[in-house]
């Protein structure tokens, strides 16, 4: 890559590549949730260097603001800052600082990929551990009441006795249902 090229995109607000970063994931036909899940933690973490007074361009990003940034999350309330939910006197989950980790790492990677700058700082970036949750499951018997509640006497009722079905069955997100389409059923597999 041309030095005085590098040096120029460097200096770059960091804003402006969140920005293409946006693009660039519609553009690969990332799911509408996972571009603005991507979009919401790194301009969380804009909101953090401009409210710090931090550099914000990417020549001045180093892994000790990365570290620090991780740090404010593991100490921030659950919705500080949200403009509806209000903050609660609780910190945010390690899933939740986990996920902006993961972001920020797949953000410095896609710059490195790009030619935008040369090493990632995030990639000595450690994500902290979360606690795997054990899911509860429904009981047979709860789900005979289940069932017992859409016995298919209209068909609404059909309807949501196939779904209900097709969830239990598949353990499909609520998101991949709605998105289901016909050619995606293969009913001989």
């Amino acid at each position: 890559m041309n030095t005085q090229i590098a040096v120029e995109q460097e200096a770059k607000s960091l804003l402006e590549f969140i920005e293409y970063y946006e693009i660039c994931n519609k553009a690969e036909d990332k799911s509408p949730k996972t571009v603005s899940w991507y979009s919401a933690n790194l301009k969380s973490f804009h909101n953090y260097l401009k409210s710090r007074h931090l550099p914000d361009t990417l020549d001045k990003i180093d892994i000790k603001i990365l570290r620090q940034y991780v740090l404010y999350l593991l100490k921030k309330n659950k919705y500080h800052g949200h403009p509806i939910t209000p903050e609660k006197a609780e910190p945010v989950s390690a899933a939740t600082v986990h996920g902006h980790v993961r972001t920020l790492r797949a953000f410095f990677s896609w710059l490195v990929a790009e030619g935008f700058i040369e090493a990632s700082p995030a990639r000595d970036l450690k994500r902290p551990k979360v606690c795997q949750k054990v899911m509860s499951t429904l009981s047979d018997e709860e789900i005979r009441a289940i069932l017992g509640v859409l016995a298919p006497l209209n068909s609404s009722n059909a309807r949501n006795q196939t779904i209900f079905m097709l969830l239990i069955d598949t353990g499909l997100r609520m998101s991949e249902l709605i998105n289901l389409k016909m050619d995606d059923v293969h009913m001989n597999e």
